[in-house]
């Protein structure tokens, strides 16, 4: 067989697992975002809007500055961007902003002072929740888009105890970050909660640009490519969530690379024979 064709054979190979991604302008239209799948379904309200609430108020603790509420429950509230924006494919746009409204709560039929309660129950706080978020792609390029592109992001909530209590533990360690509970920065009231994010690819849906797919993804809060986000005791903490629309990864087939080594030895032996 000729040289040329063995390297037509690896170039055809090669395009197929190292073809480039399509680079192309987006016109976003209208962003926005629900919570579903909550768990514990049971203990938390408001699925299927853009807020979330969770837990018992407790009033034992003050609130962290004059005019704040010391008797709410614990919240997520996901407020869409406005869309109307152009943006290119791989450039983070800001999605819109998550608030986590962050109060002095225990478990939904418990009390404050009840500590066996509290500790026996701690599965009626929020665990986690899944963000569905919608874009209107109505532009690709400056041709009509596909429309409605849905994209899950899992949330995953890491509750705190909101003091120090003997009862709970003589020596409370804050588990996001290893300073002690009431320390200035994030802990100054108390250990602060810690939010995290993933995509759900399986809830999640792509569009084609060429030959190549497309999701939306969620790339960080505050700045891309931060994948948490710790919250202050009794406040209101926001962060801004950032996006992108990121091609789809297709993995390489195991046996693919063994194929090519086949092919480039084979074609090395026949040069050396001088076919």
């Amino acid at each position: 067989m000729p040289r040329t064709r063995y390297s037509m054979i690896l170039a055809v190979l090669l395009t197929c697992i190292a073809s480039s991604a399509t680079a192309a302008t987006i016109g976003v239209g209208a962003i926005t975002g629900v919570w579903s799948n909550d768990d514990p379904d049971a203990f938390v309200t408001g699925e299927g809007s853009s807020r979330i609430e969770w837990g018992t108020p407790s009033p034992t603790s003050p609130p962290a500055e004059p005019g704040q509420q010391a008797t709410a429950k614990s919240a997520y509230v996901f407020n869409a961007a406005a869309g109307g924006f152009n943006v290119g494919t791989g450039v983070d746009f800001l999605l819109g902003t998550f608030v986590h409204e962050n109060f002095p709560i225990v478990p939904e039929g418990c009390l404050a002072n009840d500590i066996p309660c509290v500790l026996g129950n701690l599965d009626r706080l929020l665990q986690s929740v899944d963000l569905n978020v919608t874009v209107d792609v109505v532009l690709v390029d400056g041709f009509a888009g596909p429309g409605l592109i849905g994209s899950s992001f899992g949330f995953e909530h890491d509750e705190t105890a909101n003091q120090v209590n003997p009862d709970l533990s003589p020596i409370l360690t804050c588990p996001t970050n290893g300073l002690e509970n009431n320390a200035p920065g994030v802990n100054v009231n108390g250990c602060a909660d810690r939010v995290t994010f993933a995509l759900n690819l399986g809830s999640t849906q792509s569009f084609s640009v060429g030959s190549t797919d497309y999701i939306l993804d969620i790339t960080g809060f505050n700045a891309p490519g931060t994948g948490f986000f710790d919250t202050v005791e009794r406040s209101e903490n926001t962060a801004e969530l950032f996006a992108r629309f990121t091609p789809v990864v297709i993995p390489v087939p195991g046996t693919l690379p063994l194929l090519l080594a086949g092919f480039g030895g084979l074609a090395f032996l026949r040069r050396r024979r001088g076919i």
